[in-house]
């Protein structure tokens, strides 16, 4: 889903991207595009000159990331360099890395997260 905002001052050539401060949005012919709810809200939220010409539902279930790349883009070292460990161990088992389990699996190097991934298995499996 593609979300636009508008440009209330003509010349604004981009944006400075409020999430990310070393990247840049372009404004298109006084539009700006772009396909994150979170980045919309926060260029929205950021910009008095730029409205969202549709406000950005909130969704009801968990944010879910639906990209064919998703595999490329999982920082799977950030994700089990996090402390405390436990909050890896509870992300493993409430399925939040379930696309990504054999990532895990493949680099985890404590133990509780061996663990936590084999039992995460017996429970898809079961």
């Amino acid at each position: 889903m593609s979300y636009e905002l508008t440009c209330r001052l003509d010349g604004w050539g981009a944006v400075r991207n409020p999430l990310d401060e070393d990247e840049h949005i372009d404004v298109v012919d006084g539009t700006v595009t772009v396909d994150d709810a979170d980045l919309a809200r926060a260029l929205d939220r950021e910009y008095d000159v730029l409205t969202l010409t549709e406000p950005v539902e909130d969704e009801t279930e968990e944010s879910t990331v639906q990209d064919e790349d998703l595999d490329e883009a999982f920082d799977v070292e950030g994700f089990l360099d996090r402390t405390p460990m436990s909050e890896v161990t509870e992300d493993i088992a409430d399925g939040m890395v379930d696309d990504q389990l054999d990532q895990v699996e493949a680099h985890a190097e404590r133990e509780g997260v061996r663990d936590a991934v084999e039992a995460r298995r017996e429970e898809l499996e079961g």
